[in-house]
């Protein structure tokens, strides 16, 4: 039984070819590729119609009957379904290759792959798509689930899985049954690339050298999949992008008259996220800021600014977020995240000279030890997971003129130098909304916990 992948023009023949290895099927079923593809227009069609063009191009190519044909296509259908099979000529597929990342942490040729071994098999247990009753809705983690609302795709891909009722069906009849003996190894090798440790595996290295307030809320927006979390888990990074540099580098550089660059900037209340982007301008405008680095970054700070002005990234905060009610459909939320994350993404890359150039160390205890020289150990407080490394850091008192304080955060130079105290602007401690240790943010009078969300005022 031969399954038959064909494209869309717009779709790269590369897709085609990394999919075929995943189905890695062994005889009576083998998968073999169409190389010329078809044109399809950009206005979304219906199945029906969809499916009418693979009936025909089926005749013409005299593709025979017990042939699946998979039509692998971004083009949009105006049902907007993933994928489905032809309620007539049972043995047409059309399978999306578009939009998958938004809901499963994988590649995508490894969903598209799902969708070929989901689609035959039902195209195998189903005499059409009526008959499709079978489907669960809600879903219970299994191939047949219906997964109306699509962040549950990513439920039955992570199970990889048949429900009981489901494999009675396939009993049934032979051929089903066979197929399903070879497809669900192959759902299992695809399930192996949509778990959270398979991404973890995935993560680059540099992550690691990114403060946590940072870290964390760019791991947050990686695994967030709904269309409408995953705008609003962009906009979270930005703001911490911003805010986590402009509170360092005023600590950093302005450590005398940082009380004054606060109320001149207006962080002292209830900054709103312009504000804390123009005090970032403040400090790349500034004159005479202590600190050999500071000229290093001060051209950066002010191109940032330049470049969130252009792309109007506080402005479409606002309106999304701040100031209007929640769209009905996901569609505008997927369309402002395609808008925006390219602009937020340049803006990480350029922070990252900044970001990689201090460390965020909690001091959990200061000793002396011989010859006139200490150690400060505690946390660093840096990459994306909360189970911070320890850290023991040996120096001269007599170099710094001074110790550090105990229980307070500071950005310490990773080639060596004096350290700057970042207290009251980024602390570690208790967050009395969960009562968990937690890093925690200046906003105003009161603090944010980027791990949990919280917003919190600490007691006096």
């Amino acid at each position: 039984m031969e399954i038959q992948l064909l494209r869309s023009a717009e779709v790269n023949e590369s897709l085609l070819q990394d999919v075929v290895p995943i189905l890695d099927f062994e005889p009576p079923f083998e998968v073999n590729t169409i190389p010329t593809p078809i044109p399809l227009d950009d206005v979304a069609e219906s199945m029906g119609d969809r499916f009418l063009r693979m009936k025909t191009l089926r005749s013409d190519r005299r593709i025979a009957d017990d042939c699946f044909l998979i039509l692998l296509t971004s083009k949009p259908n105006t049902e907007n379904w993933f994928s489905s099979f032809d309620s007539s000529e049972r043995r047409n597929v059309f399978i999306q290759t578009n939009d998958w990342e938004h809901y499963v942490d994988c590649e995508n040729k490894y969903a598209v792959a799902y969708g070929v071994l989901a689609n035959c098999l039902q195209c195998l247990m189903f005499k059409s798509s009526e008959d499709f009753d079978w489907a669960h809705d809600p879903p219970i983690g299994c191939v047949n689930d219906m997964c109306s609302w699509k962040p549950d795709i990513t439920l039955k891909m992570r199970t990889a899985d048949i429900c009981p009722d489901c494999l009675a069906k396939c009993e049934e009849n032979d051929v089903v049954r066979k197929f399903l003996d070879q497809a669900l190894p192959l759902m299992g090798k695809v399930r192996e690339q949509t778990l959270f440790t398979a991404s973890l595996q995935r993560k680059s290295p540099n992550r690691d050298l990114f403060p946590f307030p940072v870290a964390i809320t760019a791991r947050k927006l990686r695994q967030t999949r709904e269309p409408l979390r995953r705008f609003l888990s962009l906009i979270d990074h930005f703001d911490s992008l911003i805010r986590t540099t402009t509170l360092m580098a005023a600590r950093i550089y302005l450590p005398d008259s940082f009380d004054d660059f606060a109320v001149r900037n207006k962080l002292s209340l209830r900054p709103s996220l312009g504000i804390w982007l123009r005090g970032l301008q403040d400090l790349g405008r500034h004159q005479g800021l202590d600190g050999v680095t500071s000229a290093d970054f001060q051209e950066s700070f002010e191109l940032i600014f330049r470049k969130a002005e252009e792309d109007k990234l506080v402005h479409i905060r606002n309106e999304k977020r701040a100031h209007g009610y929640i769209d009905v459909h996901d569609d505008s939320y997927k369309n402002n995240f395609d808008d925006y994350q390219q602009a937020i993404s340049n803006i990480t890359s350029i922070l990252s000279k900044f970001f990689n150039a201090f460390w965020l160390i909690y001091v959990k205890q200061d000793d002396f030890i011989s010859h006139g020289e200490a150690c400060a150990s505690g946390w660093r407080l840096m990459g994306d997971h909360p189970d911070f490394v320890q850290e023991e850091i040996r120096y001269n008192p007599k170099e710094w003129g001074s110790r550090p304080f105990v229980n307070h955060v500071y950005a310490v130079p990773q080639h060596g130098g004096a350290w700057f105290d970042l207290h009251n602007s980024i602390i570690y401690g208790k967050c009395p909304e969960c009562e968990h240790n937690r890093v925690l943010m200046a906003d105003g009078e009161q603090y944010l916990d980027p791990y949990g969300g919280h917003r919190v005022r600490l007691p006096q």
